[in-house]
């Protein structure tokens, strides 16, 4: 039992540092309440299972391969600048549109799968627990997303109950901040990646 507390425990603390799906699952939780942003955070879960899935079936190698993290960094970095960019120039707290909950959900996928630190983290939990039986390894995983399920709603709920203690001058604010912040994000993650590319050679 002491070991899948350890997994529910390494879930959460692989969750808890502030990347592209946090900052999207922040600014819904100021705007529209815990539901939205929880949707969110439930995307980018299966994220993390859609990553599992394709390790156990034989791509860890293929997945282990530089220049395949460096696609992922290119094309989720554009994918992270256009989506900083846009809702940038967009922010209006009268007239910004939210999405359904379903698109809360893929957007919630989408930020999970293009971000290369999460691809990183499973790639290098597979490997420590390869060795182990089939059964470990799902039991391990299932613990794992867990606790990252756990953190999301954490963090949806928290943040959705102290928005009502924020201005809408101060959460206008906050809300370009974070969509810079997705930005900056995604030109690091296509630097890194065309660097590869150039330099590799």
């Amino acid at each position: 039992m002491e070991s899948w507390f350890h997994f529910l425990l390494l879930g959460l603390a692989l969750s808890t540092p502030v990347g592209p799906a946090n900052l999207e699952m922040i600014k819904l939780g100021m705007n529209r309440g815990f539901y939205l942003s929880w949707l969110v955070g439930l995307g980018d879960v299966f994220s993390n299972l859609f990553f599992m899935l394709i390790l156990l079936y034989g791509l860890s190698d293929w997945l282990a391969h530089e220049w395949v993290r460096a696609i992922f960094s290119i094309i989720g970095g554009l994918f992270l600048i256009q989506l900083g960019l846009r809702s940038n120039l967009t922010i209006s707290l009268l007239s910004v549109s939210f999405p359904d909950p379903v698109s809360a959900m893929m957007k919630g996928f989408c930020l999970g799968l293009i971000n290369p630190s999460d691809l990183l983290s499973w790639l290098g939990i597979y490997s420590s627990i390869s060795q182990q039986s089939i059964d470990f390894i799902w039991s391990a995983f299932a613990w794992l997303l867990l606790g990252s399920c756990l953190w999301n709603s954490l963090l949806s709920f928290a943040v959705s109950h102290c928005r009502h203690f924020v201005k809408p001058t101060l959460l206008q604010i906050f809300m370009r901040g974070a969509s810079l912040l997705l930005a900056v994000y995604g030109a690091s993650f296509l630097i890194r990646g065309v660097s590869h590319f150039i330099f590799s050679g």
